[in-house]
């Protein structure tokens, strides 16, 4: 039995595959058009076929919750085959960080900067997609147009103050 190795993953993502799961000899991919459910086990050592790409993942679920994204993350990791352990070592978060986190009812919430770390070291990319905007949000939006025109004149003073201040920052870096 061929064993799988990093390279046939990274092949399997190469032909436009979505990875689902991952056994000693071979992969799971999915197509990774929305709608579609095609499947396919495909064995290590063998050339992947190409997809008909482009198209959202089979991964696209919508985050309304930490809960959605939590559980979404950590049913990735089981399909994977990995434990916790190597998550939180791949994603160069504390020992047990993630584990508290991922957990039912969970005893820590990751900053945002973890949770993308944990979602890109399991392959997931993480977007902000423009929606509908919540009844609340288009009131004060439609209350607050008397000042729009004193805001947008404050506009190119705000940008100027966050300039300097990641110029700034930048400058720390060198």
């Amino acid at each position: 039995m061929t064993k799988i190795d990093p390279k046939f993953l990274a092949d399997v993502e190469r032909a436009g595959w979505f990875i689902q799961a991952v056994d000693e000899g071979s992969v799971i991919a999915a197509c990774p058009r929305s709608g579609c459910a095609l499947r396919t086990k495909l064995k290590a050592g063998t050339k992947p076929p190409e997809t008909s790409r482009p198209g959202p993942d089979l991964a696209s679920v919508r985050m309304q919750t930490f809960d959605n994204g939590r559980e979404f993350l950590r049913d990735r990791r089981v399909a994977l085959g990995l434990n916790i352990k190597e998550v939180e070592e791949i994603a160069g978060a504390a020992t047990d960080h993630l584990a508290k986190a991922e957990k039912d009812n969970p005893s820590r919430i990751p900053n945002v900067e973890i949770f993308l770390e944990w979602a890109t070291s399991l392959g997931i990319q993480v977007w902000l997609v423009p929606g509908d905007l919540p009844p609340y949000t288009r009131r004060v939006i439609v209350e607050t147009r008397p000042q729009l025109r004193l805001r947008m004149a404050k506009q190119p003073h705000h940008q100027a103050r966050r300039d300097r201040i990641k110029a700034a920052g930048e400058g720390q870096k060198e």
